[in-house]
């Protein structure tokens, strides 16, 4: 009986061994042992994990994300559909200065959102570009 128990208590520290070492360095491990502990139903257990922190990131720059590349096929889509009614007199200054006010600011949409990933990610920008491209002014048609 004696072999038996250290039998046990051996395989039973170098399993735990083996689950802590590829819990820090194997992130597919750390994930799955994450999903395999938040079926316990102690609440608290799994509240300062990092997994949570880093899959609630993902949403918040993946949301981010697909704002700017909604918005970057939108530009490309006005730009292109601009092109011929620049080209007209009169009507073309008209719609260049349009377009180029939508571009401005998708710009500064797109440095906000940008500043927003930065946020969410815990990143301190230092130069923070928004006055520059946002406090541009069009000329106006007089």
């Amino acid at each position: 009986m004696s072999l038996l128990k250290r039998l046990i208590v051996t395989l039973t520290f170098v399993g735990l061994v083996t689950c802590n070492f590829l819990t820090i360095t194997n992130a597919r491990f750390h994930e799955y042992a994450y999903d395999l502990l938040s079926y316990v139903p102690y609440e608290g257990l799994l509240e300062n994990s990092p997994i949570k922190k880093i899959k609630a990131t993902k949403v918040a720059v993946h949301s981010v994300s697909n704002r700017i590349t909604k918005r970057i096929i939108k530009n490309v889509g006005i730009n292109v559909g601009s092109v011929v009614a620049e080209a007209v007199p009169f009507i073309g200054t008209a719609t260049i200065l349009v377009v180029t006010g939508l571009d401005i600011k998708d710009g500064c949409d797109n440095i906000r959102d940008t500043q927003e990933i930065l946020k969410t990610l815990e990143i301190e920008d230092a130069e923070n570009n928004e006055n520059k491209v946002c406090g541009l002014e069009l000329p106006k048609l007089d």
